[in-house]
């Protein structure tokens, strides 16, 4: 079954938003990272956490602020420092 070529025209049109082209071959356009990972809320750098991960399996998330880097959270919440008298 041959397909119509108004439709394949169609289809390479919706590929070109995905695609670039360039001298007659198709390139993956290029996504930035800051469409895929999170922005610390504190220090604005990127975060290792996607976007569309649910808060409830991220790390260094504060609810009704948002996501913070390992850096800033540390700085924020500081962790007690084990010393050999405490565990002994």
């Amino acid at each position: 079954m041959r397909l119509p070529w108004v439709y394949l025209s169609e289809k390479v049109q919706a590929l070109r938003g995905v695609f670039g082209m360039t001298d007659g071959m198709f390139i993956q356009r290029q996504i930035h990272k800051e469409e895929l990972y999170e922005r610390c809320i504190s220090c604005k750098e990127l975060t290792g956490t996607p976007k569309t991960l649910d808060i409830q399996q991220r790390l260094y998330y504060i609810e009704g602020a948002g996501q913070m880097c390992r850096d800033c959270w540390e700085t924020l919440y500081p962790q007690k420092e084990t010393t050999d008298v405490e565990l002994g």
